[in-house]
C-alpha cells in the first residue's frame, strides 16, 4: 500500500530503482511533498486496476488505481498522478510468473517422480511397496503443513527471502536423497524436501496478487497453477526414464541439479513484490529482499542524473513480532473460505487418487514397464496444459463481461456502482459446474475401462479430460481466494494448500485398500459420488458469498475502530 503524506518523519525518500532484471514501465512523475494525497488501503490492496471494473464513467466516486476521481482531480492541479497498481510491464510480469511457475514444478515433481519406481525402491531398500507409499503420504502432509508458517512470514517479511531459504533447503535434501540407501533416512529427507519445495506452490499466488489486479489476475493464476499441477504428470515420466537407466537415486540427482539452477535464477533475478514492502514496485527493497541485479542497477542509478526521480513514502516497517503464525489456520474460521476450500480439496483428493493409482492399476492390467507407465501420465498433463491455456483467459473475459453487466445495471438504475458489491464469486465460479460434470464422467469411465481391460487409449483419453477439469477447478478456486484476501494472499493460498494436501494424503493412503476391496470400477464410482454430494457447496458460495464478505468487513471495521479508540485512550 502506498500512502503519500505531508510529513516526512519516519519515512525514506528514494529514487525509483529498477529493482530487478525484468523491465518495468515508466513511473509517475515526482510528488510534491507539500501536497497530501492519501490512498485508501482497502481500495489500493483489493480491486485496483488500470481500469475500474465498472468502466471509465462509473461516477464521481469511481475508484481508479486506488484513488477516487475526486482525489485524482484534486491532485492533478499540483502535477500529481494516481499511482498504477504496478509499475511492472506486462513482459516483466510474465517473466516473474514464468520463473515462479518453473519453481512451482518442484514440489509435485518431487512427490511423484519416483512413483513408477516404487517397486524398484522397495526391492533395493528391502521394504514393502506399502512402506514406500508412506513416503508419498508423508511428503503430502509436510507439503501441506509447512507453508502455513512460510505464508505467515511471507506476508510480513517479504516473498523473496522465503523463496530463497526454502529452495536452498530443498536442494540440500535432494543431494542427501541421491546418496541414501536407508529407508529411515529416505523418510526423513523426504519430509525435509517437502518442507523446502512447498513454498512456491503455496505462496506463489501471493506474488501474483502483488503484481496483477483482479481484471487480469486470472491469466497469471492459471499459468502458475499449471506449473504446480503439471508436476504429478511429468514427474512419473522423468522418474520412469531415469530409474530405468540409472536407478532411482538418479531421480534426486536430477532434481538437485535442476533445483540448483532455479535457485541461482531466484538469487540473481527474482524481485521482491510484497506490497507492504515495495508498494507497486516503485519503492526500493532492502537487504536480502533485493536481488543482486537490483543492487547493481541501484548503484548505476546514483550516477545517472537524467533518471526520473519520484519521492515515495515508505510504509511502516514490520517486525518479526508482527507475524501472525496462525494466519493460515485462522482462514478456516471464514465461512466463504471454508466452502471454497472444502470443494477444491475434495476435487484435489479425487484427482490425486487417479494419479496415484495409475501406475499400479496400469501395470497390473496392461503389464507396462516403468518407462511406459511414466509416459501414460502425459495424457493428464496434456489436459492440464490445455485447461491452463483456456481457463486463464476465460477468467479474465468472465470478469470483464460481468463488470460490463454490472455497470449497465447501475446506469439503468441511476446509481453509482460500488466495487465492494462486485459479484466476484460468480465471475470465478460460473463455469465450474461444467468442469464437475466432466470430472465425474471421466473418472467413472476411467475406473470401469481399467477394470474391464479396455484398450489403453480409452482410459488415457479419460485422464486427459480429468486433467482438464481438475486444472480448471484448481485455478478458479485459487483465483477467488486471492480476490477474497488480497492483503494476505500468501496465507490464504497456504490454507488452501494445507487443506488439499491433507485430503490428498488421505486419498493416497486409502486408495490402495479401496481398490483391493472394490476394484477400479466401483472404487472410482463411489469416490465420484462423494464429490457430487459436496457439489452444492459451489451454489452456497455463489448465493451467500457477498453477504459473508460484508459481514467480515463489518467485523474488521469494528475491530479497527476499537483499536483506534484504545490507541487514543493510551495517548
Amino acid at each position: 500500500m502506498l500512502q503519500l503524506e505531508t510529513t516526512t518523519s519516519n519515512r525514506t525518500e528514494a529514487p525509483l530503482p529498477s529493482s530487478t532484471a525484468f523491465p518495468s514501465t515508466a513511473v509517475s512523475p515526482a510528488v510534491n511533498p507539500q501536497i497530501p494525497l492519501k490512498v485508501d488501503k482497502a481500495r489500493e490492496e483489493d480491486a485496483i486496476s488500470e481500469k475500474t471494473a465498472y468502466g471509465d464513467e462509473a461516477g464521481p466516486e469511481k475508484v481508479q488505481n486506488g484513488v477516487s476521481k475526486e482525489e485524482a482531480s484534486r491532485a492533478a492541479g499540483f502535477g500529481l498522478e494516481s499511482p498504477p497498481y504496478t509499475i511492472w510491464s506486462r513482459q516483466a510480469q510474465w517473466a516473474i510468473v514464468s520463473l515462479l511457475m518453473t519453481a512451482s514444478l518442484f514440489s509435485p515433481l518431487s512427490a511423484n517422480s519416483y512413483i513408477p519406481a516404487i517397486p524398484l525402491v522397495a526391492d533395493e531398500l528391502g521394504v514393502s511397496t506399502q512402506a514406500v507409499n508412506l513416503s508419498v503420504t508423508l511428503f503430502l502432509v509436510f507439503q501441506g503443513v509447512t507453508p502455513t508458517f512460510w505464508g505467515a512470514i511471507c506476508d510480513v517479511r517479504g516473498r523473496r527471502p522465503v523463496y530463497i531459504l526454502t529452495f536452498t533447503v530443498y536442494v540440500a535434501a535432494c543431494i542427501g536423497l541421491s546418496q541414501t540407501t536407508s529407508y529411515g533416512v529416505l523418510l526423513a529427507l523426504r519430509c525435509i524436501q517437502a518442507a523446502g519445495s512447498a513454498s512456491v506452490v503455496a505462496l506463489g499466488n501471493g506474488s501474483v496478487g502483488d503484481l496483477a489486479p483482479r481484471e487480469t489476475r486470472g491469466t497469471y493464476v492459471g499459468m502458475l497453477s499449471m506449473g504446480a499441477m503439471l508436476g504429478p504428470c511429468i514427474g512419473p515420466v522423468a522418474g520412469g526414464l531415469l530409474a530405468d537407466r540409472w536407478g532411482w537415486q538418479s531421480i534426486f540427482t536430477f532434481l538437485a541439479v535442476f533445483g540448483g539452477l532455479v535457485l541461482l535464477l531466484m538469487i540473481f533475478f527474482l524481485p521482491e513484490t510484497l506490497r507492504a514492502l515495495v508498494g507497486n514496485g516503485s519503492i526500493p527493497a532492502e537487504g536480502i529482499n533485493r536481488s543482486l541485479f537490483s543492487i547493481i542497477m541501484n548503484r548505476r542509478r546514483r550516477h545517472q542524473r537524467d533518471v526520473p526521480v519520484s519521492t515515495i513514502a515508505l510504509p511502516p516497517r514490520k517486525r518479526w513480532s508482527d507475524i501472525d503464525w496462525l494466519a493460515s489456520l485462522k482462514m478456516f474460521r471464514e465461512k466463504d473460505v471454508l466452502l471454497v476450500l472444502t470443494y477444491n480439496s475434495l476435487f484435489y483428493a479425487l484427482f490425486y487418487c487417479v494419479i496415484t493409482s495409475t501406475s499400479t492399476s496400469f501395470k497390473a492390467t496392461y503389464h507396462l514397464s516403468e518407462t511406459k507407465l511414466g509416459l501414460c501420465y502425459l495424457a493428464t498433463g496434456g489436459g492440464m496444459i490445455l485447461a491452463s491455456a483456456v481457463n486463464g483467459p476465460r477468467l479474465t473475459r468472465s470478469y470483464r463481461a460481468i463488470a460490463a453487466e454490472e455497470k449497465r445495471k447501475a446506469e439503468e438504475e441511476g446509481v453509482v456502482a460500488d466495487p465492494a458489491d462486485f459479484p466476484i464469486d460468480r465471475a470465478r465460479l460460473e463455469h465450474l459446474p461444467y468442469a464437475l460434470v466432466l470430472m465425474l464422467g471421466s473418472v467413472i469411465v476411467y475406473g470401469w475401462t481399467v477394470e474391464r481391460a479396455v484398450h489403453l487409449a480409452v482410459p488415457l483419453v479419460a485422464q486427459l479430460f480429468i486433467g482438464f477439469a481438475s486444472m480448471t477447478t484448481f485455478s478458479s478456486c485459487t483465483c477467488l481466494l486471492i480476490d477474497l484476501f488480497p492483503k494476505s494472499s500468501a496465507s490464504a493460498t497456504a490454507s488452501n494448500n494445507l487443506y488439499r494436501c491433507l485430503t490428498g494424503a488421505a486419498g493416497t493412503a486409502l486408495i490402495d485398500p479401496i481398490l483391493a476391496a472394490l476394484g477400479p470400477g466401483w472404487s472410482f464410482t463411489m469416490l465420484s459420488l462423494i464429490l457430487f454430494l459436496f457439489s452444492p457447496l459451489l451454489l452456497l458460495q455463489r448465493r451467500y458469498g457477498s453477504s459473508i464478505r460484508r459481514e467480515r468487513e463489518a467485523r474488521e471495521a469494528a475491530r479497527e475502530a476499537a483499536r483506534e479508540q484504545r490507541t487514543e485512550g493510551k495517548a
